[in-house]
C-alpha cells in the first residue's frame, strides 16, 4: 500500500462518512487511526492480516481509544475495502465500570469555586439540564426558552433534537446574556467572541474540582450522570430521565439504577 493509495483510500473514508452524516469529531478520529493502522501495515508486511490488527489495537491501552480505533478500522474493512471484518473487530469486550457522580453538595462546592459567572453557567447547565459538554458549546442564543424553563438541544448524537429542562436559578443570568442578540448566535462566547472548545470546558471543570478538593475522578460527563442520578433519587420516572438524556435505549439509563438506591431499598429478602 503506497502513499498515493492510502491518500485516496483515507478521502474516501471521509466522503463516505460525511454522506453517512457523522460527526466532525468521529470523521477525525476514524481518519487518524486508520491513517494509523495503514502505516502500521506498511511497516509490518509479513505478518498476516489479523495479527496486523492484534499488534495494533494493542499499542492503545487505554480502554476507550482502543474501542475507538477498533471502531474505526471495522469501518474501514466493512464500509470502505468491502472486505467481512474479522470476528475479532467485532467481538471486543467492555469493561463495566460505574460512572462517577457528584452529589448536590459536591457540585455546589465546585461551582462556589468559578467566579467567572459565564464559566459557572456553562458548567452549571451541565448538571441543571443534563447536556453533554458539545451540547453546550454549540447552544444558540433562539434554543433557550426563558418563558417555559426549556432548551431545545438540536441535532446532537445520533442527530436527534429533544427538549431538556432549565433550572430557574440561571434563568436571570441567561436572560442578560441572550438580551438584543440574535436567535442564531451562539450562547456562549469567548471574551474574543469565538465558540468555546470542548476542552477549554474540561480545563474549566478541572480546575474547579481540583480548587473544590473533591477527591473524585470526575469529568464533565459526571455533571450529567449527576443530573440522571438526582432525577432517579427524586423519583423521576425511568422513561423521562431517557427521553431527557436522549438515550436511544432504555438499557443506557438502567445503569443509573445501579448507582443509586432507588431499588435496592425497595428490595426485602424472602427469608
Amino acid at each position: 500500500m503506497n502513499s498515493t493509495f492510502r491518500e485516496s483510500l483515507l478521502q474516501k473514508l471521509r466522503e463516505h462518512l460525511l454522506m453517512r452524516n457523522y460527526s466532525p469529531r468521529t470523521i477525525k478520529a476514524y481518519t487518524r487511526y486508520c491513517s494509523e493502522f495503514c502505516i502500521f501495515c506498511l511497516d509490518s508486511p509479513s505478518m498476516d492480516r489479523e495479527q496486523k490488527i492484534i499488534r495494533f489495537l494493542n499499542r492503545y491501552t487505554d480502554p476507550a481509544t482502543k474501542a475507538v480505533a477498533r471502531s474505526a478500522v471495522k469501518y474501514l474493512y466493512a464500509s470502505i475495502l468491502k472486505i467481512p471484518a474479522p470476528v475479532l473487530l467485532t467481538k471486543a469486550r467492555k469493561p463495566k465500570k460505574l460512572p462517577v457522580v457528584l452529589s448536590r453538595d459536591q457540585v455546589s462546592a465546585i461551582l462556589n469555586t468559578i467566579r467567572n459567572p459565564k464559566h459557572r453557567a456553562m458548567i452549571a447547565i451541565m448538571y441543571g439540564s443534563g447536556l453533554r459538554i458539545s451540547e453546550v458549546v454549540n447552544l444558540k442564543v433562539g434554543d433557550i426558552n426563558l418563558t417555559r424553563n426549556r432548551i431545545h438541544i438540536r441535532q446532537s448524537k445520533n442527530l436527534k433534537d429533544r427538549i431538556v429542562v432549565l433550572s430557574p436559578l440561571l434563568a436571570d443570568y441567561l436572560q442578560l446574556l441572550s438580551a438584543d442578540r440574535d436567535a442564531k448566535e451562539l450562547l456562549f462566547l469567548t471574551q474574543s467572541g469565538k465558540k468555546y472548545s470542548t476542552r477549554t470546558l474540561q480545563t474549566i471543570f478541572k480546575r474547579a474540582l481540583s480548587i473544590s478538593g473533591i477527591p473524585l475522578a470526575a469529568t464533565c460527563h459526571s455533571l450529567r450522570h449527576s443530573f440522571a442520578t438526582s432525577l432517579l433519587e427524586s423519583g423521576v420516572d425511568i422513561r423521562v430521565i431517557q427521553a431527557q438524556l436522549g438515550h436511544t435505549s432504555i438499557k443506557t439509563t438502567m445503569l443509573y439504577t445501579q448507582i443509586t438506591g432507588v431499588i435496592e431499598d425497595s428490595l426485602r429478602s424472602p427469608l
